[in-house]
């Protein structure tokens, strides 16, 4: 009662502080939800709206701001800069700022490099009166940017880091010979990012696409001729009829010639090299994306956007969506609580290694070959832990046999007892057809336990039917206890029936010893092994008749 009293003591408390856990979480989401600041952000983008996909990124810095406390309500402006020249963006720009000086703003987030460097050249005054965060930016105009050495403006510099993609992709395709495609144009990104892969592979790997082969406007060829000059591309000229072993970097205009033409060239310069392409983009170019994809090679990313979207870009060494976010999120907060964050105006966003498995299984990617630091996303339970299901598979058949091997042998050694017990049983009917209403008792020895019929109760007076060897010699006579044990080692050394007298007392203490004998034979269980049965019967009284004529003898 009082075990029992505890037990549903414990289980109540255990109950009431789950209760009072479980309470405590909702009301701390509820205050943290309910009590939410709500903030104005001018969410600015580079590209238009229908370029590229940015819902991910919005609920990503929603969820940012909301775990701070800030509501954030994104007044969303798209500067289109594809469709516009320089002069254009930056005044596009400034109609907006002017827009936004009528609304109240708490904060200006810009993505990309076309919209920071538009913004940042309209030296509007709005810039100065609030602060200003400028994030995935490839390559900052520094310049530009030491102009508000004294403002709230801040950059986070997002610069392709070419060298890790590019072992990246050389670990995931270990192909004797790869060929890694990449964008060239006269563009100031281009002029940027061409500088970076300068650094990064030697002249001699680098060969150019395109120049002399398919043009069908002057136009085209006039920006090919200029490129040239102004890359010094002339080395890649004589590089493109060399067949080369190990990596080759193709210099692709995507910009100076039409589609149909440049599919032509890629797929002669792929027969050509006999090698694996990739396609490996730095900069956001939605006339390169389309071609690529209709090449169908694989194509990595050195930028967040178009991964994980219909852009088909396998992976890459990036900052991530995830990551971007967290970091502008965390800069416009400590802005937004006014604090001093100082130097330098420039700060780095970190990167992780991604992939996509729907696209990287089509392009035949072997799991085996992806490092163990890169994030899978899109990747099946069953990719996932194909190995490991096939183990747990095989432990289950494994499994699956050893318990039915176990239970045919307990099927059979059931069978093989319930034999054994209908022949006991036989025998059992016989003795007692022999034996009733005598002072006999019936026994057998099964494992070295003694144990007796019903008979037995009647017999000795005792409830106890099983015995050991050891409780036996408790109530043997003393002068008995040698004969009872040389019986029971004759017993498993002679075969055929044995008979033993000895004095039991089987009574209360202080009760008179009486002569039993014991008779044991030898029978064959079902397995054909040995097994002792005997009876055990009163002859107190046989046995002072016996005394009685040697008296009288």
């Amino acid at each position: 009662m009082d075990k029992t009293y505890f037990k549903s003591k414990y289980v109540l408390i255990f109950i009431l502080f789950l209760f009072v856990f479980i309470g405590g979480l909702n009301y701390k989401h509820w205050l943290v939800t309910n009590k939410l600041t709500p903030k104005r952000i001018s969410l600015i983008y580079s590209m238009s709206k229908n370029d590229i996909d940015n819902t991910k990124l919005e609920k990503l810095l929603s969820k940012e701001f909301r775990q701070q406390g800030i509501e954030a309500i994104f007044d969303k402006f798209y500067l289109d800069c594809s469709k516009l020249n320089e002069k254009e963006e930056i005044e596009h720009a400034r109609k907006y700022l002017e827009l936004l000086e009528s609304k109240s703003t708490d904060l200006i987030l810009m993505m990309g490099d076309q919209a920071t460097y538009s913004f940042l050249s309209t030296r509007h005054r709005l810039l100065s009166s609030i602060p200003v965060v400028a994030c995935n930016v490839r390559f900052p105009n520094e310049e530009l940017a030491g102009e508000y050495d004294l403002k709230k403006v801040y950059i986070l510099r997002d610069s392709p880091d070419l060298k890790h993609n590019i072992d990246f992709i050389k670990t995931l395709y270990p192909h004797n010979k790869m060929e890694i495609i990449y964008n060239i144009d006269l563009t100031y990104l281009g002029h940027q990012s061409f500088d970076k892969l300068s650094k990064v592979v030697d002249r001699k790997d680098v060969r150019l696409l395109g120049y002399q082969k398919a043009f069908v406007q002057e136009c085209d060829y006039k920006h090919l001729t200029e490129m040239i000059e102004y890359f010094n591309l002339k080395p890649g000229l004589v590089n493109d009829h060399v067949k080369k072993s190990g990596l080759t970097i193709t210099l692709c205009p995507f910009r100076y010639i039409r589609g149909a033409s440049l599919l032509v060239m890629l797929e002669q310069a792929k027969r050509e090299q006999e090698s694996h392409q990739a396609f490996l983009l730095d900069k956001l170019d939605m006339m390169a994306i389309p071609i690529v994809t209709a090449l169908n090679v694989p194509s990595f990313s050195c930028i967040r956007e178009g991964f994980g979207e219909d852009a088909k870009i396998v992976g890459g060494y990036m900052a991530t969506e995830g990551i971007s976010a967290k970091a502008a999120a965390d800069l416009a907060m400590r802005l937004l609580k006014k604090e001093k964050i100082g130097m330098p105006k420039i700060r780095d966003l970190e990167k992780e290694y991604v992939l996509d498995w729907i696209y990287f299984s089509e392009y035949a990617g072997d799991i085996g070959n992806v490092p163990n630091d890169v994030r899978i996303i899109n990747y099946p339970f069953y990719d996932r832990y194909r190995k490991e299901l096939y183990i747990l598979g095989g432990l289950f058949v494994i499994s699956f046999i050893l318990v039915t091997i176990s239970l045919l042998r307990t099927h059979r050694r059931s069978l093989i007892e319930r034999k054994n017990l209908q022949i006991l049983e036989e025998v059992h009917k016989r003795l007692s057809l022999s034996v009733d209403g005598g002072k006999i008792s019936l026994w057998n020895i099964q494992e070295s336990i003694l144990e007796f019929d019903d008979n037995y109760t009647q017999l000795v007076g005792l409830e106890q039917r099983r015995f050991t060897k050891e409780d036996m010699i408790q109530y043997t006579h003393p002068d008995d206890v040698q004969l009872l044990s040389s019986f029971y080692e004759t017993l498993h050394q002679s075969p055929g029936m044995q008979i033993q007298r000895i004095r039991f007392c089987f009574g209360k203490e202080g009760a008179d010893y009486e002569w039993y004998e014991l008779r044991c034979s030898s029978l064959k269980d079902a397995r054909g092994e040995i097994m002792l049965a005997g009876t055990m019967q009163n002859i107190q009284k046989l046995v002072e008749h016996e005394h009685q004529l040697i008296l009288a003898k």
